[in-house]
């Protein structure tokens, strides 16, 4: 039941591809949506330049804007995040080094929501927490840019 915001997806090799290595911003949207859980997926770089990670507080399953990302970017050598404002526009809150999550291995991604802020989570080491988030609640999703990711295991806990 998954909403294709844009992108080529389809299930492959027991996971969830998002398939085209050219395009900004693709994602398939969950039906959940809620303002304090806990959203995990594994991802893995097939092909392209590691864009892979998460759409979350999305206020819309058919529209970016007004929505948070998470996701690997550098080549998969550092995890930014920020939010799509009202016209769609993305708005960078910080970027940081990570370990190469471009490397072809499967990597851990957690985003946990609670009362209007955020902790990241890679591979089960915090990469940020109390991050204030500009939106309070939304739908959750995967997020792709100019590559061919896998996801598997997505689960969202709620509280």
């Amino acid at each position: 039941r998954w909403r294709v915001l844009n992108g080529v997806w389809q299930f492959a090799d027991q996971s969830y591809q998002q398939m085209s290595t050219v395009g900004l911003d693709l994602g398939s949207i969950s039906t959940f949506q809620g303002e304090t859980y806990t959203a995990t997926v594994r991802l893995q770089r097939l092909a392209g330049s590691m864009g892979g990670g998460l759409y979350f507080n999305m206020a819309q399953r058919d529209n970016k804007m007004r929505s948070h990302v998470i996701n690997y970017t550098s080549e998969g050598k550092a995890l930014q995040w920020g939010y799509f404002d009202e016209g769609g526009n993305f708005v960078l809150v910080q970027a940081v080094d990570v370990p190469d999550g471009g490397d072809g291995a499967w990597h851990k991604l957690s985003v946990a929501v609670q009362q209007g802020q955020a902790t990241f989570t890679l591979d089960d080491e915090v990469i940020a927490q109390a991050v204030p988030l500009t939106y309070r609640s939304g739908y959750v999703g995967l997020f792709v840019s100019n590559s061919q990711v896998a996801f598997d295991d997505f689960t969202i806990v709620t509280q």
